[in-house]
């Protein structure tokens, strides 16, 4: 009876790639409650180096493994296609590659985009699962190529992948090329005295689905342990937001008066106007939903640059 004991509440040996970033920090919060966590980053292994990675996998043998890091999420950062290949493509298939040298059979959480939905008509909202592909940037060809690749070694070499397609997605730690933390930058500069109080916009008349960071990594979780190997799931809220709403709620907040500036470098020609995820299939499979109002995650966000500025 004490050796069964001791079996059910043993730790699962998780891997997250991109621990560091926005996401993965918040997951790796999450996570570490219940779990060793361990992490990958561009600091210690490069996902690029496949001899590395696969030395690395071979040593740690995990049960789980959430696939986060990518490059070339920010329009701002103008990221090369030749970069965000090596990261989202031949990462990947170095990350599976590794999985199947070390002859171990954990779930793998491949998280991809809605850049992957790309172009819709305005009727086709809210987006499903089997909505068309028709990426319109670099970034959201390599996931679609990423997710594909997912499919292959599922189908082909039975690993047991999992796969999303993540909608927007803020809240504290967010990173300042995106579009809330790019707001919520300049209002914290604003308030400090640091610039003027004029803030820089692309186009506020797209409408897309916003969810919080920390209701993102709840249903990574439930994913990974109730997910569909060679399945995809939308991640999002169901509910689409204009951009100038999102700037708005954030001025309220802030409590300053600003003049705002359309500056062509922050529009982007991939823009449509509206987009926005049908999660029903998440919801049915998990029972989650979406709990933080956007007000609460665009309050944290700015006391979270506050702290950063």
């Amino acid at each position: 009876m004490v050796e069964l004991a001791r079996l059910c509440y043993s730790k699962m040996k998780i891997l997250i790639t991109g621990v560091k970033g926005f996401v993965g920090n918040h997951l790796a919060n999450l996570l570490k409650e219940e779990d060793e966590v361990y992490g990958i980053d561009k600091n210690n292994i490069d996902i690029t180096d496949g001899f590395k990675l696969k030395e690395f996998i071979g040593k740690l043998k995990p049960e789980e493994i959430f696939h986060l890091v990518a490059a070339g999420t920010s329009p701002l950062e103008k990221t090369s296609f030749e970069e965000m290949y090596k990261v989202n493509v031949i990462g990947t298939i170095n990350l599976l590659e590794g999985i199947l040298s070390a002859n171990i059979d954990p779930v793998i959480l491949l998280v991809g985009s809605s850049a992957e939905y790309g172009y819709s008509e305005i009727e086709e909202n809210p987006l499903t699962e089997s909505q068309p592909l028709r990426p319109l940037n670099n970034y959201g060809i390599t996931k679609v190529i990423q997710g594909l690749i997912g499919y292959q070694y599922f189908k082909t070499r039975n690993l047991r992948v999992i796969r999303t397609r993540t909608f927007n997605h803020t809240g504290p730690g967010e990173r300042e090329g995106l579009v809330c933390s790019a707001f919520a930058r300049q209002l914290v500069q604003i308030e400090k005295g640091m610039r003027k109080p004029i803030i820089e916009v692309g186009n506020l008349k797209t409408q897309r689905d916003f969810t919080d960071v920390r209701d993102i990594v709840k249903a990574y979780k439930l994913l990974i342990s109730k997910g569909t190997p060679g399945e995809i799931y939308n991640v999002c809220s169901g509910k689409p937001y204009y951009i100038r709403e999102i700037l708005n709620t954030l001025i309220a907040l802030a409590r300053v008066d600003v003049k705002i500036r359309k500056v062509p470098e922050r529009t982007t020609f991939s823009d449509v106007p509206l987009q926005f995820g049908n999660n029903g299939k998440l919801k049915r499979l998990t029972g989650w939903e979406a709990q933080i109002p956007i007000k609460k995650s665009l309050e944290d966000l700015l006391n979270y640059w506050r702290n950063q500025v």
